[in-house]
């Protein structure tokens, strides 16, 4: 992921979060059976660069669509590495991978606890035999923190991070300024619409 605590060590984030439940192939999907989920997903296929309305919609589920959930790993050896949603431990552990125009930005979130939404799909050898085409997801945790995801941008002189939440940023770093327009997760003290920022990753960079 590419991230900073400002002066971060990757192994901030690949400290494994609790994973949640992986689904099988067939809908319906984890535990929410309802045609409508009213949520607005951190991020979609076809977002703007920029934010022009923040406020939530309701999100409809797709017929056959697959809800899975888990920790972003990278598994593999290049050029057939993959990117999958791990949840289990030990001999438990199940993956499936995540395929899809929202694969790179996943894979930027390594360690991070991610929930997706997209129809089942066969995946291409090497395993896990099971895959997600997402068009949805989620990002529940980073460390066991939950952060703020959205794309970042200027209102006057404050800095701001606009998508499911609009947030104020204090002690935000100077690099942050040249990523205008840019998707981050952040995480930090959250003091109601104010978020002393503590670290962030960039899922998606300014341009993409």
């Amino acid at each position: 992921m590419h991230r900073r605590r400002f002066v971060v060590a990757g192994a901030w984030l690949l400290a494994a979060c609790a994973g949640g439940q992986e689904q099988g192939d067939q809908p319906p999907v984890d535990s929410m059976a309802a045609a409508m989920i009213v949520s607005t997903p951190d991020t979609a296929v076809g977002d703007p660069a920029v934010p022009t309305d923040l406020a939530p919609v309701p999100m409809t589920l797709r017929t056959g669509d697959t809800v899975a959930t888990g920790t972003v790993r990278s598994v593999g050896a290049a050029p057939l590495t993959q990117v999958v949603l791990q949840s289990g431990a030990g001999a438990e552990i199940r993956s499936v991978a995540v395929r899809g125009e929202l694969r790179d930005e996943i894979a930027r979130a390594i360690g991070a606890e991610v929930r997706v939404w997209g129809p089942p799909a066969a995946n291409q050898p090497p395993p896990p035999a099971r895959a997600v085409e997402v068009y949805r997801y989620d990002i529940l945790s980073v460390n066991g923190e939950i952060p703020v995801v959205g794309t970042v941008f200027r209102r006057g002189e404050q800095l701001l991070i606009g998508g499911r939440d609009t947030v104020d940023l204090v002690g935000a770093p100077e690099e942050l300024l040249g990523r205008l327009g840019a998707k981050v997760w952040a995480v930090g003290v959250r003091e109601g619409s104010t978020l002393r920022i503590q670290a962030y990753g960039v899922l998606r960079e300014v341009g993409r």
